[in-house]
């Protein structure tokens, strides 16, 4: 499950949810496939309203993703997190207890 942190509106959570689910479905074309592999976790996400932060910690499997192969998975996920207009604007990825620069 994931871990919210408190005082977090529940609509923004239902996006945040949403989202993170939709980018780890296997899509109907064959010629296209999910953002987040299947073998990558994202074990838990907190949401901080004041600073409008996303954290998402991955599971180690994500270090396994090749440099370009993540820089894509990087990028759709904050472009996807970022498009609800003042929900979130800044989004952070911690693999395995580092976090990613």
């Amino acid at each position: 499950g994931s871990d919210w942190s408190s005082d977090v509106c529940s609509s923004d959570l239902g996006i945040i949810s949403e989202c993170m689910e939709a980018l780890a479905v296997s899509p109907d074309d064959k010629n296209y496939k999910a953002v987040i592999a299947s073998s990558v976790k994202v074990q838990q996400y907190q949401y901080d309203k004041d600073s409008r932060t996303l954290t998402l910690y991955f599971s180690q499997e994500y270090e396994q993703l090749s440099r370009t192969s993540e820089m894509l998975v990087r990028t759709a996920i904050v472009k996807t997190m970022t498009q609800f207009g003042g929900i979130i604007d800044y989004v952070s990825f911690n693999v395995d207890g580092s976090w990613l620069t």
